[in-house]
């Protein structure tokens, strides 16, 4: 994926979570490949530890990020998946589909 558009949204996501290593890319899906998910994964954060307890909430404010950088450059999400990739093999993957995004954009909305 062109690396030039994500560069905003990679720096975003370093200044909050300082991984490691980003990286993005699409999906099709649907019976005829009409629709993309979009996937993110962020390798080596230590504040994304296992033990975590804010991973779940971690994970949404990443897929809202992406997901509003996406729609930004004209292009529309049907799921976003986010990976979080661990030294220790022991990785965890959280798919948001269309409702929760829009969930998430509410809500975010709301409290800007």
């Amino acid at each position: 994926m062109a690396r030039i558009w994500m560069t905003h949204l990679y720096k975003k996501l370093e200044k909050i979570y300082y991984p490691e290593k980003i990286d993005t890319r699409p999906k099709k899906v649907g019976h005829r490949n009409e629709k993309k998910d979009y996937i993110i994964d962020i390798t080596n954060c230590d504040s994304l530890k296992e033990n975590s307890t804010n991973l779940t909430f971690n994970s949404k404010n990443i897929a809202y990020l992406y997901k509003k950088h996406l729609i930004n450059n004209h292009r529309i999400p049907n799921n976003i998946i986010v990976n979080i990739k661990r030294t220790d093999g022991n990785n965890q993957s959280f798919e948001f589909d269309e409702k929760e995004l829009m969930k998430l954009e509410i809500t975010k909305e709301k409290s800007e």
